[in-house]
């Protein structure tokens, strides 16, 4: 079993790839794209940890895709404002058809 990877993005905070996550993005040209998602994220949330990327699976059609997996700090209304922001600066930076190959989740500490 592979370890996950601490990967330094420039302005983002600490990412921990896990090896599967850090497979499926290299085989499918994900790499900039996690980081630049990572780095807006950064920008965007209080994070309390590193910036975790997994892979999911979707039970209902077996497609998988990488999420990232954030710990925020803040209360609801106040995350809700980073993420809306966050959202707003991916769908403008990202192009609509790259822009759902990769998730986040989002949990809330603090």
């Amino acid at each position: 079993m592979m370890n996950a990877s601490n990967t330094a993005i420039a302005g983002a905070a600490q990412v921990v790839m896990q090896p599967d996550a850090a497979e499926y993005c290299d085989a499918h040209a994900l790499v900039d794209l996690v980081a630049l998602r990572a780095q807006i994220a950064s920008h965007h949330f209080m994070l309390a940890g590193p910036i975790e990327v997994e892979l999911e699976t979707d039970p209902d059609s077996d497609e998988q895709r990488p999420i990232l997996n954030l710990s925020v700090c803040g209360d609801l209304d106040l995350v809700q404002e980073q993420y809306r922001a966050y959202v707003a600066e991916w769908v403008r930076r990202v192009s609509p058809d790259r822009s759902l190959l990769i998730g986040t989740f989002i949990n809330m500490f603090c």
